[in-house]
């Protein structure tokens, strides 16, 4: 009888054991992260995307990101979320005449249900480009305008006070004279001095040319007929406009 319980004591020994080794081992979360690099342009909205974080994790239950403590400076200034997402918090940040570069270091943390925890940290790099911002016309002088992108039709309709600041000025080459406020044409002088010319070089005579317009914006007009009947045997004014034209 005692052989006989030592051998059922041997076999519920066996058994436990068997099940004792099949028990599944625990897993514990794996992380594999890339460091982050992104280009965002510089003045951007509270908000504005930047980019997600290229994370792969596994036998997790809860996932969460966070700055190291030591880059206080881009956490007060960029937003992570639980998903990895990057976002603008603080725009005046993002200032390329200040930083065309922010980097910093962040980690993920990965846990399950039995209190198992994982961490991995991965570099943050986000450059800042530089976007052309126009100088504000109220500090700007006229010729300052006129240097820049603005016609001289554009400055007269921001403020139509400024007309007789326009004259005399530079622009196409040639001193502004003479504006046309309703259609924007206008007119410019050269700047060159030429040699004293007679207005008829024709020692005979001065020969009629019917240039007799005067209307504004003829003289074109007017220089093209005098050339017409003079021609170019010689040096005289209208020919001398007519070929810098």
């Amino acid at each position: 009888m005692k052989k006989q319980i030592r051998i059922l004591s041997l076999a519920f020994l066996s058994i436990g054991l068997l099940f004792t080794s099949c028990k599944k081992k625990e897993t514990e979360p794996t992380i594999e992260v890339e460091d982050f690099t992104a280009t965002i342009a510089e003045n951007p909205q509270e908000g504005d995307f930047i980019g997600t974080v290229d994370a792969t994790i596994h036998d997790a239950t809860n996932i969460r990101y966070s700055f190291i403590p030591e880059n206080s400076e881009m956490s007060q200034n960029v937003n992570i979320d639980p998903s990895g997402n990057l976002s603008v918090s603080n725009p005046e940040y993002f200032d390329f005449e200040q930083r065309y570069q922010i980097v910093g270091s962040a980690e993920v943390i990965a846990s399950d249900d039995n209190s198992n925890e994982t961490r991995a940290s991965f570099q943050i790099t986000i450059d800042i480009t530089d976007v052309y911002e126009a100088p504000d016309p109220s500090s700007m002088s006229v010729q300052q305008r006129l240097d820049g992108t603005e016609t001289p039709f554009d400055i007269y309709t921001s403020d139509n006070s400024l007309l007789d600041s326009l004259y005399g000025k530079t622009y196409n080459g040639g001193l502004i004279f003479y504006l046309n406020t309703t259609t924007g044409n206008g007119m410019v002088a050269y700047t060159s001095s030429f040699s004293p010319l007679a207005w008829d070089f024709n020692t005979t005579g001065l020969v009629a040319t019917n240039a007799n317009s005067t209307d504004v914006g003829q003289g074109e007009t007017n220089t093209t007929s005098i050339v017409i009947v003079l021609g170019t045997g010689g040096n005289y004014p209208a020919r001398t406009c007519r070929e810098l034209a």
